[in-house]
């Protein structure tokens, strides 16, 4: 029965008159919100790194590639959640990532497989974690590797490289400035210089004129 509930909540579709109902709801009781012009988890992203909130709550770990460091995850029917605060991720025993820097935790992610990059037939996630840190975090060497055994598209590298950009400069809506902004600067980030050597930039979703933004 608990299995059946729990394919019965995934089956649900948020449709844009629950979400409207849900807007008037938060109107009326004075609560601020903000519409996420493409992905909430971006969204709830940027929230959260220029400080309009201290933490996250979401049923979605992708939150954690973000850039998320505190976010309280899969609530259940009676409220329990998992609280996952990413300072404390070298102290972890179940899975090393004591070595990883920030920019490593996200190559980790994207090569588990996300939204973005379907994994690699065959490498679940504690085989990437381990044939990751044997290369020492370098991606172009775990593709030659793990090439070996299994087969890779060809453009597997050049499609991980667009769903890095994705998570770090997707377009989000700044309550601030209200207008759509990339999710990082591309012009301070150091992954700005790779963003410009694309032509069509639409699959971090499409320019939204200011006037339309508010």
């Amino acid at each position: 029965m608990e299995k059946a509930k729990s394919k019965f909540i995934e089956a649900v579709d948020i449709t844009p008159q629950m979400a409207f109902e849900f807007i008037r709801v938060l109107q009326f009781i004075g609560v601020d919100y903000v519409v996420a012009p493409y992905e909430g988890d971006s969204q709830l992203a940027y929230l959260y790194k220029e400080g309009f909130v201290d933490a996250v709550l979401t049923l979605d770990s992708d939150l954690l590639a973000f850039g998320v460091k505190r976010g309280f995850y899969k609530m259940s029917m009676d409220g329990e959640v998992d609280d996952i605060d990413m300072t404390k991720m070298r102290e972890t025993t179940d899975t090393d990532f004591s070595w990883m820097s920030e920019e490593d935790f996200l190559h980790f992610c994207i090569l588990c497989g996300c939204d973005y990059l379907k994994n690699i037939p065959g490498l679940a996630f504690k085989r990437v974690n381990k044939n990751f840190k044997q290369v020492n975090g370098d991606v172009k060497l775990f593709l030659k590797e793990a090439g070996k055994k299994r087969q890779i598209d060809e453009d597997f590298y050049d499609n991980f490289i667009q769903a890095k950009l994705t998570f770090r400069f997707q377009r989000v809506y700044c309550p601030k400035r209200q207008k759509i902004v990339h999710l990082h600067d591309p012009e301070s980030h150091p992954d700005g210089e790779i963003l410009k050597t694309f032509e069509n930039m639409n699959f971090l979703g499409f320019h939204v004129e200011e006037a339309r933004a508010k």
